[in-house]
């Protein structure tokens, strides 16, 4: 928790020390959800590594959000090595969501993406747990997705 690797800023780790990580403090926040992966198992055992993954060849990620929000917004957004292809189609649960954003905030995903674009979805699109997401395949497309997460209330 303490590691470096990813700083906290001081008001934000006050925040945790003060309201902890009770259901209301973790759902009444912004909050980020990325895929993730053990990187320690013992021999034998999966991993869950789930990135990166061929533009051309599309995914799917499940990704557990908690509680799904009610009101609010929520997206997806997803880190690339490469520009987004035209078309690039994302599905939530198996719902549509908005057309793609450029979302120029690249310090704060992991995988050194050098592109990521945000999804706008529906709030009702989710659900409490697991989600879904899913990439079209995108035939052609040069680059790989490095990053993917759901973001609630930013």
């Amino acid at each position: 928790m303490d590691s470096g690797t990813r700083p906290v800023s001081e008001s934000a780790y006050g925040r945790l020390l003060r309201d902890g990580l009770s259901l209301t403090a973790a759902t009444t926040a912004p909050r980020r959800h990325p895929v993730c992966f053990r990187d320690t198992v013992p021999a034998g055992f999966a991993t869950g590594i789930a990135l990166p993954r061929d533009l051309s060849a599309g995914g799917t990620w499940s990704v557990p959000i908690g509680p799904r929000p009610t009101a609010g917004t929520l997206s997806v957004v997803l880190g690339l090595t490469a520009p987004p292809p035209p078309g690039l189609a994302l599905t939530l649960n198996g719902q549509p969501v908005g057309p793609p954003q450029p979302h120029h905030e690249l310090k704060d995903l992991g995988g050194s993406p050098t592109h990521a674009v945000r999804y706008p979805c529906p709030p009702p699109a989710a659900r409490d747990g697991h989600n879904q997401i899913t990439l079209a395949p995108s035939p052609g497309a040069a680059g790989k997705v490095v990053w993917v997460e759901v973001r609630v209330g930013e």
